[in-house]
């Protein structure tokens, strides 16, 4: 009995322990959630005031030169030595190579016996040129119009109508009517024109049209031709030549006379106009050109054998040489190329997000990483419209167009900002002040007297905003200059299930080797815009 009675009192020992226990931890907890309560929202006032605000996108890149010249040789030679090794920097007048000088006395014997050969072609060609020509129809037909006339440029002519004479090479005519219910190919009708009637034959149908042909005795083209049944006129259409052939010249000069007559039978032998003062023709001229060419070979074959050495033309590097001692080549083979210095370019890429503000003309900053107390300008040159994929964020490259100086060199590394935008005395709103729901972005602004609570610390007011930086953006409507919105200063416990997410805070560099968008604020330390 004892024992048993001992056991009971155990139990309700251990019983009331676990009660307390329990107690005073919901107690504890009850306290620390009373103790924890936030005090919610604070804001300050702040007003508005104009100022500068400026856009920019900065990205990363590497120094290029952007002006690079291939030099080849002039005539057929062979090097003898090269003095210069790729990456080099050469000044102009440096010597960038040697040649052969037996080698180009025998070149200048070539191209002087290649001369004397095209001498005596074209005196056989000037033999053969005239300064008159008679020209002739070239195909039998029948003239059906004729727009040279005596004394006139036969160049003008050409420009004006396209040819001097214009044939029919079938001596038929046509015209295109409304077609007539029931035609088909090879039904005839008559036609009737200046007086006089044709039979005319269907030679084509469509939907809504058909085309007639007749003989073109008379008719000329643009004459009104009808359609007839008996004496009434169903249908009326402009005559066109039905087979035509143009009866052109190119070699310059004037129409000396006219015999081509409209309305005439012609054979491709029949001489329709007389041209004078004509032009050299074409083998001639081709001739004289191969002439030109082949004397300044000879002028720059000369100069070499004289001073057989490649000369740099300009200060620059030695990006590429091309040839090797001892190789023979010919005429403009890839020698060595220059790249001339003071014309440098930067490649750098652009995310998806911020290609849109960049634009060819706008200026930009370069700061570069091993001349940090250094800032140079430059200028977008090129914005390609390719982007390549990197991480999930798509890039695109831009071109810099860069104004250095003799610090700069090939394959440095810096960081440019382009100016994308800017706006002068404007109305300037702090992001911390803007929120947004669905109906639009809205401040919340102060007015004396008016009631302020947590949940609406002054008047909600809809506003419009253009462009923005990293801290501030650009007032369009909704506000005016000395407005004082409500600034949120804290936010509440994340616990207590809400949280504040500052607006307007500045992207992280991504992934790829570029950055997104970083702003300059129009004010100091995120305080008051300056104007």
């Amino acid at each position: 009995m004892k024992k048993t009675l001992g056991k009971i009192f155990k139990i309700l020992l251990i019983l009331c322990i676990v009660g307390g226990l329990a107690w005073g931890g919901y107690t504890y907890l009850g306290g620390r959630k009373d103790e924890t309560a936030a005090p919610g929202l604070e804001y300050s006032r702040l007003p508005l005031t104009r100022g500068t605000l400026t856009q920019q996108v900065t990205a990363t890149g590497a120094l290029a030169l952007q002006d690079s010249e291939a030099l080849k040789a002039s005539v057929a030679l062979t090097v003898e030595e090269i003095p210069v090794s790729a990456g080099d920097a050469v000044k102009a007048g440096d010597r960038l190579m040697s040649f052969d000088q037996s080698e180009l006395y025998e070149t200048l014997r070539s191209l002087r016996a290649g001369l004397s050969q095209i001498d005596s072609e074209l005196q056989s060609l000037a033999a053969k040129e005239t300064d008159t020509e008679s020209l002739t129809a070239g195909l039998s037909g029948r003239v059906k119009a004729v727009y040279a006339e005596a004394g006139e440029a036969v160049s003008e002519v050409m420009a004006r109508d396209g040819a001097l004479a214009l044939l029919s090479l079938d001596e038929k005519m046509k015209i295109t009517v409304p077609a007539q219910d029931g035609a088909r190919p090879g039904d005839e009708y008559s036609l009737l024109s200046g007086g006089y009637r044709y039979t005319g034959t269907v030679t084509g149908v469509s939907a809504d049209q058909m085309t007639l042909s007749f003989p073109d005795t008379r008719v000329l083209p643009g004459d009104r031709v009808q359609l007839l049944s008996g004496d009434a006129v169903l249908a009326e259409g402009l005559a066109e030549v039905s087979m035509p052939y143009l009866v052109t010249a190119y070699q310059g000069g004037l129409v000396d006379s006219v015999s081509a007559k409209v309305n005439a039978t012609v054979t491709r032998a029949t001489r329709l106009f007389e041209l004078s003062h004509l032009e050299n023709t074409e083998d001639y001229r081709l001739k004289l050109k191969e002439r030109a060419d082949r004397l300044e070979e000879i002028e720059k074959a000369q100069a070499l054998y004289e001073d057989p050495v490649l000369y740099a033309p300009e200060d620059g590097i030695v990006s590429l040489v091309s040839a090797e001692e001892g190789q023979s080549l010919e005429a403009d083979a890839p020698l060595v190329t220059l790249l001339a210095l003071g014309s440098f370019e930067m490649n750098v890429t652009v995310d998806e997000l911020d290609i849109g503000s960049v634009q060819p003309g706008q200026k930009a900053q370069l700061v570069m990483d091993a001349l940090p107390d250094a800032v140079y300008t430059a200028e977008v040159s090129r914005v390609s419209q390719l982007g390549e994929s990197s991480g999930g964020i798509t890039g695109y490259e831009v071109r810099l167009s860069v104004s250095g100086d003799e610090r700069l060199k090939v394959g440095m590394n810096g960081t440019a900002t382009i100016v994308t935008g800017e706006a002068r005395d404007a109305l300037l709103l702090p992001l911390t002040a803007l929120q947004t729901d669905k109906q639009g972005s809205y401040v919340w602004l102060y007015r004396e007297g008016a009631e302020s609570t947590q949940e609406a610390p002054g008047v909600k007011t809809y506003v419009q905003t253009g462009l923005s930086d990293a801290d501030f953006a650009v007032v369009t409507d909704g506000l005016s200059e000395g407005d004082e919105v409500m600034v949120v200063r804290s936010a509440v416990s994340e616990s207590e299930g809400f949280s504040f997410s500052m607006p307007g805070s500045m992207r992280m560099p991504s992934d790829g080797g570029f950055q997104r968008r970083t702003q300059q604020a129009p004010g100091q330390g995120g305080g008051a815009p300056n104007d």
